[in-house]
């Protein structure tokens, strides 16, 4: 790509689902069967982006292409409201926009998943990918998924 590719992605939840507890497992003809678990919705951007902004880190960095974030009622994939975030990428090299929340969640082991939805306009360019980047522990040990998942 040569020039310039601007583009706004909306995100319009973030959600983590508990893990079902064995003694709460229901019998079925084939074995235990654990119940129903609903998301627990963790950031819904319904009235304003809840603490999330581009940090001060990443916009030091030259590989950070971050422009802006804003709260936005364009798209939303739960409710009314959802979190824009405005990057620029020149092509020419491995670059990224990050985006951060401080929360201070000290045993993550209860939840087995994690999931956001981002949405990308038509004219998001081709091969993007996102990870979740998590900074746990005392120490802030960062950690990111094995593997990126290519946004359509």
């Amino acid at each position: 790509m040569s020039r310039a590719a601007r583009w706004a992605a909306a995100v319009g939840l973030v959600t983590a689902l508990a893990a079902g507890a064995a003694a709460s497992a229901q019998e079925s003809p084939t074995g235990p069967v654990a119940p129903k678990q609903e998301p627990l919705v963790i950031y819904d951007f319904e009235e304003n982006l809840q603490g999330w902004g581009i940090p001060d880190w990443a916009r030091e960095s030259a590989y950070d292409v971050g422009k802006s974030i804003t709260f936005s009622r364009e798209v939303a994939s739960h409710g009314t409201g959802s979190m824009q975030v405005i990057a620029e990428f020149p092509g020419s090299q491995w670059q990224g926009a990050y985006v951060e929340v401080f929360m201070y969640v000290t045993d993550w082991s209860p939840f087995s998943s994690m999931s956001v939805d981002i949405y990308l306009p038509p004219n998001a360019p081709r091969g993007l990918l996102a990870r979740f980047i998590l900074t746990v522990g005392e120490k802030w040990e960062w950690t990111e998924m094995n593997r990126p998942l290519l946004l359509e």
